[in-house]
């Protein structure tokens, strides 16, 4: 969530600056988002790399639950910082008015490289939930 409303807080600055023709308020504000975003994604990545039994348990106290879910948590730890980011350079793309290109990659990105990739990890090689996961 912090990650989303970051990617809006930058998209508006960004659009701000846009609209008076500021190149460097533009500039600024997309560098200002993205540079806010790593310090509270990594430190979600080290609560979840460090603690996820911590986690894990304000959600399930199932022990079969729990234990699919520290799998999954500790390769989600991963990725938190990488998808902090995307959220927030999308936000200042849109911001510009920059949002056909990115959105084609995205999409291509989920659909013809995500979607299969995560079918073939795990359906294909066997690996169930945590091969979606890495897909």
């Amino acid at each position: 969530m912090l990650g989303l409303g970051l990617s809006t807080a930058t998209a508006v600055r960004v659009a701000n600056a846009h609209g008076r023709r500021d190149a460097v308020g533009v500039a600024r504000a997309g560098w200002v988002g993205a540079g806010l975003v790593f310090p509270s994604m990594i430190g979600a990545t080290l609560l979840l790399a460090l603690a996820p039994e911590w986690v894990v348990g304000l959600y399930s106290d199932e022990p079969d639950v729990r234990a699919l879910a520290l799998r999954l948590m500790t390769i989600t730890a991963w990725f938190i910082l990488a998808d902090g980011a995307q959220g927030v350079l999308t936000g200042a793309l849109r911001g510009a008015a920059d949002a056909v290109m990115p959105t084609l990659i995205a999409g291509v990105s989920f659909w013809l490289v995500g979607v299969p990739l995560c079918y073939g990890l795990a359906f294909m090689a066997g690996w169930g939930a945590v091969g979606l996961i890495w897909g």
